[in-house]
């Protein structure tokens, strides 16, 4: 968690000005970043179960029917049907409740498949999981969460920042990780 206090190198995946026209469409100009996270699925590990993300996985249904966050898997090695690509089950974010129990197939869920580089983009109330990986090596990507202005981050991704760090981030960086504001966090 929090991969953008341990290395600035993740700032550009943050600021790729197409995930951020994105953002800008789906969520406003004043979005914020909820988290950057390593997701890693070790070799020989079994599917995970369908889960939909926060905020909206600590809510009751029915859900809103408005997108709360939106959920980036930058894929860092290729995303396989053998290497537990991400699955999504299609048109499940318009059903306002959460997905059923457990790694259980379902008709209308989809393989997330792609080289190391490109990139997945899902809303946070879509069902998704990862696939299990038959290989003999892990599947890594980098998830970067963004959420409507009024959504408490993960953590509050400000308190390690040191001023030279903050210094070095542009001016949208330094608002979407929230150093304009005193919000409170999930922390």
């Amino acid at each position: 968690f929090n991969l953008i206090n341990k290395d600035l190198a993740f700032a550009p995946l943050i600021e790729h000005p197409t995930v951020l026209a994105l953002m800008d469409a789906e969520l406003g100009r004043d979005a914020v970043l909820l988290d950057v996270s390593v997701n890693h699925v070790g070799a020989h590990t079994d599917s995970g179960g369908w889960h939909v993300d926060s905020p909206i996985s600590q809510m009751p249904a029915p859900f809103p029917d408005f997108t709360l966050a939106v959920q980036t898997a930058w894929m860092l090695d290729d995303f396989t049907a053998d290497n537990g690509a991400t699955l999504v089950a299609r048109e499940s974010h318009r059903t306002l409740h959460g997905p059923p129990k457990g790694p259980v197939a379902l008709d209308n869920e989809v393989v997330l498949e792609g080289p190391a580089g490109s990139l997945a983009i899902w809303l946070s109330q879509t069902w998704h999981r990862h696939g299990a990986n038959h290989t003999d090596t892990p599947r890594c990507g980098v998830i970067v969460q963004y959420g409507r202005a009024w959504v408490k981050p993960f953590v509050d991704l400000r308190t390690p920042l040191t001023a030279a760090q903050a210094a070095q981030l542009s001016p949208r960086l330094r608002y979407l990780m929230g150093c304009n504001a005193n919000a409170p966090v999930r922390g």
